[in-house]
């Protein structure tokens, strides 16, 4: 059923959705395009004054059939405007609509008559495709409707003109409504993204410990919410140097997450101001004549080329900084933006501070739990009582000592743990001394419950005072069990007593001993001289055989070097230090071939090889042919078997020349 309205119900329902527009604009006070700044006073924080773009270009897609229409159309948004536009046009509504599906226009100026469709149909299919709540749509009548207008504007566009009533003037007019319209939503959703953020990070902080994993949602979020290239935290150091502990960027190329940054101009210019709070705002590096050359300078070092900076602050001090960077152009940043940099670095202050308690709580927590589990598994007796003297704690291995249980514990009195006659001087004069002076100190004895026993212990025990006033509350103790001491230091009066027996027989014994040792000495003595003779005489040998051109040699079983002279080195082309620790193979590898197969046969039959000719090169002169007569003996052991071989050497090359 159609319900037809009066001319002047339609007219109410328009001037109800102007109104409900208006409305809209006064939800948001920052500053747009289309509104006055002028009485705005700057903000108290921010260093540097905020400016606005005289233009912008926007993104008009024209919906006409018409192509004379299309051609006024555009020539009336390319005169007297305040801002660029880029147009396009579409003669029907279903390619328009394909277009739209890939981006969404900042205006769509739509004629109510589309070959295809009518206006209000377009807008239904724009609505469903886009799922979007709010199209920057005009629509184009031929002639007023007020009842038409009504349907439009309820079903989603924003305006309507009449195509013959069209002005550059009512065009540009209506269009500004739009965009300021849509600007107005964009600005109460980045104020609703804003509070969230601030809202989450305040959560975040109030439910989490995690201060790694605040900071990075944070950094995260702020940089999505602000479009920006890298958003960072900056902790400071001592020196007033850096490092990135917290970062979020647009690409993986401009990270300097863990970077130390020293700024020399830093220090010296903007510590005292950003101790105070001050805000720092920079839209072009290359244009701020505020900007000190080296400050500059180190700004593009790291490819910045705009950034936004918040002191974070930290119990009245200066812990950090939050900082938004552009790094591939410059950027104004509106004061809304600082507002939220700004709201978000009081965030992380509060984070940081908790975060520093909870620290310092758990570590004084964990040392809590060190003493407690110090106390409990400790073997030495500890308790704590009150002034009077009753019990409020003993430890598990104070409990065992004197028969008690957990629940009698509270039930006793220290008094209660003396024999009757060391009672009395424990109440008259050692507790009131240790009140008195805070400590006292010896041994005692101490009564088991359930047993009687009675158990010699060596007390320590003082007292625990007020922090404030420096009264004493507690008396405390820590009480060693030196029973076993006891018993040690009665075993050791026995056996000293048994000991002074056998001084007697060991001293005898050790007499013996020694006149033997003396004999044991002199005849090593005897040997070592006898050994160092025949070393000497060996030494001798090998040298005087050298002085008359003669190699001599020891290798072992398995052919390596134990000794040779300075002429069988020589004649080896090695020095001596060379030999030790090599093996034929190693130092002589084409001789080796023809010689070890015969050493190996006069290890095996004791068989001395005498006056051995051969010939070969040595590796120090490889382009010589060398002629040498060899003699092997073997070296027998005390088993008989052969320990090792000597080796007789003459260079025999000069001769063989001869012939």
């Amino acid at each position: 059923m159609t319900i037809k309205k009066t001319r002047k119900q339609l007219i109410i329902e328009v001037e109800t959705l102007q109104q409900e527009v208006a409305s809209l604009k006064q939800l948001v006070s920052f500053p747009f395009p289309f509104s006055s700044t002028e009485n705005q006073a700057p903000h108290p924080l921010i260093d540097e004054p905020i400016t606005s773009v005289n233009k912008q270009e926007y993104t008009v897609v024209l919906v006409e059939d018409s192509e004379t229409d299309r051609i006024i159309y555009s020539r009336y948004l390319k005169q007297h405007g305040q801002n660029l536009y880029r147009i396009i046009e579409f003669d029907n509504g279903e390619d328009a609509l394909a277009w739209c599906q890939q981006t969404m226009p900042d205006i769509l100026l739509i004629d109510f008559l589309l070959p295809d469709m009518n206006g209000l149909e377009f807008l239904q299919h724009l609505y469903q495709q886009t799922n979007q709540s709010w199209i920057p749509a005009i629509i184009i009548t031929g002639q007023e409707n007020i009842e038409l207008a009504v349907t439009l504007l309820k079903n989603g566009a924003q305006d309507y003109l009449v195509k013959n009533h069209i002005t550059p003037i009512s065009l540009h007019q209506a269009i500004a409504k739009v965009l300021q319209q849509q600007q107005l939503i964009q600005q109460q959703i980045w104020q609703q993204q804003q509070q969230q953020l601030v809202t989450n990070t305040a959560l975040a902080i109030r439910s989490s410990f995690k201060l790694k994993d605040i900071l990075q949602t944070a950094v995260t979020q702020v940089r999505q919410i602000l479009q920006t290239n890298r958003v960072i935290i900056y902790q400071f150091q001592p020196d007033w140097s850096g490092i990135v502990t917290t970062e979020s960027t647009i690409n993986p190329a401009l990270s300097i997450l863990g970077q130390t940054i020293k700024d020399n101009c830093f220090e010296t210019t903007w510590v005292e101001q950003y101790q105070k709070g001050r805000i720092r705002v920079i839209d072009d590096i290359h244009t701020d004549a505020n900007l000190a050359e080296c400050h500059r300078e180190f700004l593009a070092s790291f490819q910045i080329q705009a950034n936004l900076v918040i002191p974070i602050i930290q119990t009245d001090n200066l812990w950090g900084l939050l900082i938004a960077h552009e790094c591939y152009a410059p950027r104004h940043w509106t004061k809304a933006e600082c507002e939220l940099m700004n709201q978000l670095a009081i965030q992380i202050g509060i984070a940081i501070q908790k975060a520093t308690l909870f620290e310092e709580l758990q570590a004084q927590l964990e040392k809590y739990r060190q003493l407690v589990s110090i106390v409990e598994n400790s073997s030495d007796f500890i308790a704590t009582a009150n002034l009077n003297g009753q019990v409020q704690y003993i430890n598990p291995a104070g409990q065992c000592l004197l028969g008690l249980e957990n629940t009698d514990v509270q039930q006793t009195t220290i008094w209660e743990y003396q024999t009757s006659e060391w009672n009395q001087s424990f109440q008259q004069q050692i507790i009131p001394s240790v009140i008195s002076t805070g400590r006292w100190e010896g041994e005692w004895q101490m009564q088991n419950f359930q047993t009687g026993e009675l158990i010699p212990v060596w007390c320590n025990i003082f007292t625990l005072k007020n922090q404030i006033t420096g009264q004493p509350h507690t008396i405390a103790t820590v009480t060693r069990d030196i029973r076993e001491r006891k018993q040690a230091e009665e075993r050791l009066k026995n056996l000293n007593a048994e000991l002074e027996l056998r001084v007697v027989e060991r001293t005898s014994q050790l007499v013996q001993a020694n006149n033997k040792l003396q004999k044991e000495l002199f005849q090593r003595e005897k040997l070592e001289r006898q050994l160092r003779q025949s070393e000497q005489l060996l030494e001798g040998f090998f040298q005087a055989a050298s002085q008359v051109n003669i190699g001599l040699g020891i290798v072992d079983k398995d052919f390596y070097f134990l000794k040779v002279n300075q002429t069988l080195a020589q004649i080896n082309g090695h020095t001596i230090a060379a030999h030790y620790g090599k093996s034929f193979g190693d130092l002589l590898p084409e001789i080796a071939s023809k010689l070890l197969p015969l050493l190996q046969n006069l290890i095996d039959t004791q068989q001395p090889i005498s006056n051995l000719e051969i010939s070969g090169i040595v590796p120090s002169e490889p382009e010589v042919l060398r002629y040498w007569q060899l003699s092997y003996f073997p070296i027998i052991g005390e088993s008989h078997k052969t320990i090792a071989l000597g080796a007789i050497v003459l260079d025999i090359s000069d001769r063989r020349s001869d012939y």
